[in-house]
């Protein structure tokens, strides 16, 4: 898909704080016959290891959590990240600026809105959403 090629490439190019994915054009062919030209891509696996005792890799698919990756996956981690992101949610809806950017990063939050709008990603508020958050000491 040329508009995921050209997102991928725009986001590695110009947003230093977000990461995505490599990919590159293939021809696929099947038993001998052309199937098409394809876009494959590197398996977003790049926060699933690394992360520190108080660091969470979210991924929200139509507003749920699907998935916390953490140092140590356990019951308090799940509680504490749904807890926690329905807390920033509340606040983000409350219509309070300075409250919102007390627990969201700006910079990231501009680079992702910014970057919806100019690829018209209608899909960005949605579907699959990546969180990386910290949990404070």
């Amino acid at each position: 898909n040329l508009r995921n090629k050209y997102a991928y490439e725009m986001v590695r190019r110009s947003c230093s704080s977000v990461w995505a994915p490599d990919s590159r054009y293939v021809d696929v062919y099947s038993n001998g016959q052309y199937q098409g030209l394809y876009l494959l891509c590197q398996k977003p696996t790049a926060y699933n290891s690394g992360l520190s005792e108080r660091e969470y890799y979210v991924e929200l698919l139509a507003q749920n959590i699907k998935e916390i990756k953490s140092d140590q996956n356990g019951t308090d981690d799940a509680e504490y990240v749904t807890d926690r992101m329905r807390e920033v949610n509340n606040i983000i809806v409350s219509n309070s600026i300075e409250k919102t950017f007390e627990v969201i990063d700006k910079d990231s939050w501009a680079e992702k809105y910014l970057i919806d709008e100019v690829l018209l990603n209608h899909d960005g508020a949605i579907a699959s959403q990546f969180y990386h958050m910290y949990k404070p000491r």
